[in-house]
């Protein structure tokens, strides 16, 4: 009789982790950091609205957790977003938007947004694989 566990099967493919995705997502939102100090640094960062360094960074961060979220979702391989991964990135989104536009419009825009990948997300769940 063998003493491993059985593989849990609700768990990722073998082979695939998040791992990688957030190396990847950590490194881009530093470049993306450092181009965005840079050029406030500089005097060539947008003046829209109110916004200021930080709007940008987070919203380049909350549109890298965006994407990230998206490509997990349609890459079959790979696991599902969560719910908590959907969470992030609408804050994310929130904070740096905010200071382009009203912040209550934001809000509504990405609750939506977010709320129909979440929709996706389960649809993609519960439809059995064709084959």
């Amino acid at each position: 009789m063998s003493t491993n566990p059985a593989p849990d099967s609700a768990g990722p493919p073998a082979g695939v982790t998040k791992r990688g995705a957030e190396h990847l997502y950590w490194a881009l939102l530093l470049i993306w950091a450092a181009l965005v100090v840079g050029a406030d640094g500089l005097g060539l960062l947008p003046q829209i609205g109110v916004a200021d360094t930080w709007n940008w960074i987070f919203l380049g961060a909350g549109t890298l957790a965006t994407i990230g979220c998206v490509r997990r979702l349609l890459s079959h391989p790979r696991r599902d977003p969560d719910l908590s991964d959907y969470a992030v990135a609408g804050v994310l989104l929130v904070l740096g938007l905010g200071g382009f536009v009203s912040a209550w419009m934001v809000t509504s825009v990405v609750l939506l947004l977010l709320g129909l990948l979440v929709l996706v997300t389960d649809a993609r769940r519960i439809t059995p694989a064709a084959g």
